[in-house]
C-alpha cells in the first residue's frame, strides 16, 4: 500500500526493444542517465519492481530526490 508521504516515485515505462530481464532494464536506464546527466547520475538508486511478461513495459521505483533531479521542463 502506498502512502501519500512516500519518499518514492513509481514510474511506468515503455521498454524498447522489449526485454523480460530486470537487469537489462536497470542497465539501460543507468546508461541513459549517465549519458544525459553525467556519470554520477547513472548510479541513482532505483528498483525494477515489475517487467511485463511480453517485455514491453516495466514499473520502476525511484527515490524522489533522484526523480526531481532529472526533471526536464
Amino acid at each position: 500500500m502506498l502512502s501519500n508521504n512516500s519518499d518514492a516515485h513509481y514510474l511506468l515505462l515503455s521498454v524498447a526493444p522489449p526485454t523480460q530481464e530486470a537487469n537489462a532494464v536497470r542497465k539501460t536506464i543507468a546508461d541513459a542517465l549517465a549519458q544525459s546527466f553525467g556519470l554520477a547520475s547513472g548510479s541513482a538508486y532505483m528498483d525494477i519492481l515489475w517487467v511485463d511478461p511480453d517485455g514491453l513495459q516495466c514499473i520502476v521505483r525511484a527515490h524522489k530526490r533522484y526523480v526531481g533531479a532529472f526533471r526536464i521542463d
